[in-house]
């Protein structure tokens, strides 16, 4: 037996519904009637809502509408307090096998099923972070080697530079400078690279933000600035060395 609000009778349709059905502005859908599956008596809109997202944001919004029918009666939503959920869920649970016992009593978070959408790029990230990570790291090695061999072949020359005057600023200057030029060098052939692949990951979301320029940039000052304290700090060691040692070597 079913009360007479289980049936459908009105309804509340989103923004894109009123798009769709080609209605200027939600006033003017508001008392429309609408056939729903070509069969039945046509119900009544009696709202609009904003509209929101139902799945994952890979998924453009469709046109819905919200209305009380009892054979979709399977699912409930309930808002509960944030404290004692552990009792509370089990309340629910007592609640539910003492008016239903026949039937599996099962839940899940909101949170949660939000999560699951994009469970595939939460794993994504994770294995992008450990190889861009390492990446980071072997490519710094690298250059921490690079910068200490050119040290070594110019330690006459630093020498001879704090001799004549030179601060250790300067020499500093000397060594950065050039693997600026490189690191500049190397951002300029792989920014394409990365544009590319990040607009045609960005294309999978029908709701995305525009990729501009400043996401280069940022990218390409954290580049320098992780080139600059490995360098540096080899660097700083040569400019700091006493000269008349470093003229000594042979």
């Amino acid at each position: 037996m079913y009360a007479a609000g289980d049936t459908v009778r009105e309804m509340v349709v989103n923004e894109t519904f009123v798009k769709k059905a080609g209605f200027r502005s939600p006033e003017e859908a508001i008392g429309k009637r609408i056939l729903l599956g070509g069969r039945g008596d046509p119900k009544p809109i009696v709202g609009v809502v904003r509209d929101f997202h139902q799945h994952s944001l890979k998924e453009e919004i469709q046109a819905s509408f919200i209305a009380t029918y009892h054979f979709t009666y399977n699912v409930a939503g309930i808002k509960i307090n944030s404290k004692n959920v552990p009792q509370t869920v089990a309340g629910i649970e007592r609640a539910w096998k003492g008016a239903y016992p026949d039937y599996v009593y099962e839940y899940k978070f909101l949170d949660q099923t939000i999560a699951d959408f994009y469970k595939d790029e939460r794993q994504f990230t994770r294995l992008f972070q450990f190889f861009a990570g390492l990446a980071i790291f072997i490519g710094c090695l690298g250059l921490y080697g690079l910068v200490s061999f050119m040290a070594e072949r110019r330690t006459k020359e630093v020498g001879i530079r704090k001799v004549l005057g030179a601060s250790a600023g300067s020499i500093l200057l000397l060594f950065s400078r050039e693997f600026v030029g490189l690191v500049l060098a190397a951002f300029v052939v792989s920014a394409p690279l990365a544009g590319f692949a990040m607009q045609k990951w960005l294309e999978n979301y029908p709701y995305r933000i525009p990729l501009g320029a400043g996401v280069f940039v940022l990218a390409a000052g954290i580049s320098l600035g992780i080139a600059l304290i490995t360098v540096g700090y080899r660097s700083l060691k040569a400019a700091m060395a006493n000269p008349v040692k470093s003229l000594r070597t042979e």
